[in-house]
C-alpha cells in the first residue's frame, strides 16, 4: 500500500506553489522516514509529487523543511518545505514537455530546480505531435519565468536555435 502525505501545507511549496497561498500538495511513496529533529523526510520507491500543473517522479525524495509562525495572526506554525533533493529516475512533467535526469535539486525561495545527471526536454508540439529533445550537462528550470537555461547543450534544434547558439 502506497504512503500518501497530503498535509504538507506550504507557502512557497515543495514544488513551486505560488507565494503566499496555502495549497495542498499531494505526495505518494512506498515508504516515507520522518525525522523531527532535524525537519528531513525521505520519501522511497515509487515517489510521486503532484502540484496541480506539475508531476515529478523519481525513486528517492528528500524534503528539507523549516516551521515557520503563521503570517495571519494565529499561533500556528506551518512547515515549509525549503530545499528538495529528487533522485533515481527522475522525472517533470509540466503540460507537453517532460524533463528527465538523474537528479533534481529544487531551491524553493528561488523557484528553481537544477537537473543534473543526463538531463533532457523532451517537448511535444501539441498541433503536429512533433517531439523535439534538447540535452545539455546541466538543465536549469525556473518555475515562475518560463525560463530554461542549458550547458552543453546538444539536441534537434530548428534553424533559428542553431543560429543563437
Amino acid at each position: 500500500m502506497n504512503f500518501l502525505m497530503m498535509v504538507f501545507l506550504v507557502t512557497s511549496g515543495v514544488v513551486g506553489v505560488q507565494e503566499n497561498s496555502d495549497r495542498t500538495i499531494q505526495i505518494s511513496s512506498k515508504r516515507a522516514v520522518q525525522n523531527m529533529e532535524t525537519n528531513i523526510t525521505t520519501l522511497i520507491e515509487k515517489v510521486k509529487v503532484v502540484d496541480g500543473e506539475m508531476t515529478i517522479r523519481c525513486d528517492k525524495m528528500t524534503i528539507e523543511s523549516e516551521k515557520v509562525q503563521a503570517t495571519d495572526g494565529s499561533t500556528e506554525s506551518k512547515t515549509e518545505a525549503k530545499f528538495v533533493v529528487a533522485e533515481k529516475n527522475v522525472s517533470i512533467t509540466k503540460k507537453d514537455s517532460i524533463a528527465y535526469g538523474d537528479r533534481a535539486e529544487y531551491f524553493v525561495l528561488e523557484k528553481k530546480v537544477v537537473l543534473t545527471g543526463n538531463p533532457k526536454i523532451i517537448q511535444t508540439d501539441p498541433k503536429t505531435g512533433k517531439k523535439n529533445e534538447i540535452r545539455g550537462s546541466v538543465i536549469i528550470l525556473y518555475r515562475d519565468k518560463n525560463i530554461v537555461e542549458i550547458a552543453d547543450m546538444d539536441g534537434d534544434l530548428t534553424k533559428e536555435e542553431k543560429a543563437v547558439k
